[in-house]
């Protein structure tokens, strides 16, 4: 709330402007994201020629590079001063998310069965890692306080930040 109140006092016709701008490359950036993790959903068919391994290892390294596009596309936004910080906040729970899946894919090579390669899909980037749900926490947290300083300020927007 606090964040907010500072945000509104500092406004006038032309940060206005900039806090619209701003909110707006936010919201471009995120829902470039869901599109692109919406149209990379994974296809579990496999041709007769292919190595499954090999179509799942290209698919979750297919997400990674969606994802750390969507953490450079956030970090080249740059903020108004008055949200620095929050933009930092979500910027770097962005990155922490981003280093969560790295970490995760890595771990697809150490898969050797079908059974197992069932199960790492399932729980790829579970809640229950503790690493993901602080960085998912975070990022809900500081996408939040964003969302909060943009109606403190009228811009009239709902955030898509990559959830």
């Amino acid at each position: 709330m606090l964040l907010a109140l500072a945000v509104a006092a500092g406004c006038d016709d032309g940060g206005e402007k900039r806090l619209q701008a701003y909110f707006e490359k936010l919201n471009e950036a995120g829902q470039e994201f869901n599109d692109r993790i919406e149209a990379h959903r994974f296809e579990p068919d496999v041709e007769p020629e292919e190595d499954p391994f090999d179509v799942v290892r290209e698919w979750l390294e297919g997400s990674l590079v969606i994802s750390g596009d969507y953490v450079r596309a956030l970090e080249m936004i740059e903020p108004p001063t008055e949200l620095s910080q929050p933009h930092m906040e979500l910027v770097d729970a962005a990155r922490d998310l981003n280093a969560a899946a790295v970490s995760t894919v890595s771990r697809f090579d150490e898969v050797e069965s079908a059974d197992e390669a069932k199960e790492f899909l399932e729980h790829a980037l579970d809640s229950r890692d503790p690493a993901v749900s602080e960085a998912s926490r975070r990022f809900s947290a500081a996408c939040a306080a964003l969302q909060e300083a943009a109606a403190a300020n009228g811009v009239e927007v709902t955030l898509v930040c990559g959830d």
